[in-house]
Parts: C-alpha cells; structure tokens; sequence
C-alpha cells in the first residue's frame, strides 16, 4: 500500500513536470510568434524545473521555476508565464551581456527598415515639391 501511494505520487510529480514543461514551451513559442525580435536573446535563456522552489527564480543563464507553483499560476491566468518569461528577459537584456545581442538586433532592424523610410519619404517630398532646397530642410539634413 505505501509503495503504491509512492509510486503515484512519483508519477504525479512526474506528469506536473511534464505539463510544467509544455506550458513554458507554449510561453516561449508564443514570445517568438509575437515578437520575433526577441527570438536571438530568447534561445539564450533555458527553463529548468526546480521541485520545492515555491516560484521562480533567474541566475543569469536559466529561469528556474516550481512546476507546481507554475501550473498553479498558469491556472489562475493563462498569460503568467509568458509574462515571466518577459520580466527575466527583460532583467537580462537591459542589465548583462544580453544587452549586446539586444542592441545589434536593433541595429539591424533600424538599418533594414530605416533607409526603406528615408527612400519613401524622400520620394515622397519630392512628388510634391520640387525645390532641392525645401527638400534637404525637410529631412533635416
């Protein structure tokens, strides 16, 4: 009788994890799908299970989280643990060497979409005025 009732309870524990597991999956998959921008700093980060933690914790390389405690939330709201991943990813790009890959990601973003601006408003201005001068006044050089 008490090897049974241990033995469901490893395979509940198990099977907590398990759904724990796939819950920070879908947070994370969810992150990617919506802000892809994130994508290089979010594969630096790695979720790992901590039995008895009682809630979540970061070390600067991994989330630690309790399955329990995350399924808890999880059932409370839907959109925890997404915003747990955020807050961590957050902690991490604005305070440590995430910053760097956060920074080239803007970079490339701002010199991909930037010149296709400037070339659209610089088309632009010049469909209705034909002054050069006006022109260079308008884009601020």
């Amino acid at each position: 009788m008490v090897r049974e009732r241990e033995e469901e309870q490893a395979w509940r524990q198990e099977r907590i994890g398990e759904l724990a597991g796939e819950v920070m999956k879908l947070a994370r998959d969810s992150i990617v799908v919506n802000m892809r921008f994130l994508d290089t700093a979010l594969s630096r980060l790695e979720a790992e299970a901590r039995n008895g933690l009682g809630g979540a914790a970061a070390d600067g390389g991994k989330l630690y989280y309790d399955p329990a405690w995350l399924l808890k939330k999880y059932r409370e709201e839907t959109g925890y643990p997404v915003r747990l991943y955020l807050h961590v990813l957050f902690h991490f790009v604005f305070s440590n060497i995430y910053l760097l890959y956060f920074i080239a990601i803007c970079a490339l973003l701002v010199f991909k979409i930037l010149p296709y601006k400037m070339m659209f408003f610089n088309k632009t201005f010049s469909q209705t005025n034909k002054n050069r001068t006006e022109q260079i006044y308008y884009m601020g050089i």
